[in-house]
């Protein structure tokens, strides 16, 4: 069987990250809508949207991968 590897792609500068309904390796996976990168909470860099902010559900997915980065998002 050959392994998957999450898709990486350049970046559009249009940035839209969002959940999908797949998984990878047991863990929810994210994709932007843009250019189709993919992210799961086990990456070292955190996907943000075009404004700079991160969605909701990828700061939930960061926490329960590196607890002590729930401080670095602050309380919005």
């Amino acid at each position: 069987m050959t392994p998957v590897t999450l898709k990486s792609s350049p970046c559009q500068d249009k940035c839209n990250w969002g959940p999908t309904d797949e998984v990878y390796e047991d863990k929810p996976l994210f994709a932007c809508g843009s250019c189709g990168s993919q992210w799961v909470r086990t990456e070292s860099w955190t996907p943000k949207q075009l404004d700079g902010s991160v969605p909701p559900g990828v700061k939930e997915e960061v926490i329960i991968a590196r607890p002590w980065a729930a401080f670095s998002f602050g309380n919005d």
